[in-house]
């Protein structure tokens, strides 16, 4: 993506579509991001278990929810088998950094508010726009 109008999907989409297009590239990136720190297998339960769903009414977005396995949360804070917050802070830890989750996670959410508003500006504007053209009188 070049720049803020390269979008990976058509953003002339109604809202609910829209979302669904971000969720899938959502998790396309989490499971590249799982690859990258190579957590876990392809085929393994964190893998699978990765899932979004959009809610919608009407073909208006309500909200995206993303699920997985709580291990993969553990995993993103560096945390588990034996090795707790506090045991982590310290300085003798060495457990490898892997935020496989958090950083890509909310830098797509980031990138949907992006997409969302240009989508707003392209599709929305111009419909409030024609809306509103004509004679607006009020009488008293």
């Amino acid at each position: 993506m070049a720049n803020n109008t390269d979008a990976p999907f058509r953003i002339d989409l109604n809202t609910e579509q829209f979302a669904k297009e971000w969720a899938q590239v959502a998790w396309d990136k989490l499971l590249q991001a799982l690859d990258k720190y190579d957590i876990g297998e392809l085929d393994g339960p964190l893998w699978k278990s990765i899932q979004t769903q959009v809610i919608a009414n009407n073909g208006d977005a309500q909200k995206v929810i993303t699920k997985m396995l709580q291990y993969g949360r553990f995993r993103d804070m560096r945390v588990g088998r034996g090795v707790n917050l506090g045991q982590y802070r310290s300085r003798d830890n060495k457990r490898k950094k892997a935020p496989w989750f958090s950083k890509t996670y909310y830098s797509q959410v980031k990138r949907f508010i992006e997409l969302y508003a240009l989508h707003f500006n392209k599709v929305v504007m111009p419909q409030i726009t024609e809306g509103l053209s004509g004679d607006i009188s009020m009488e008293l």
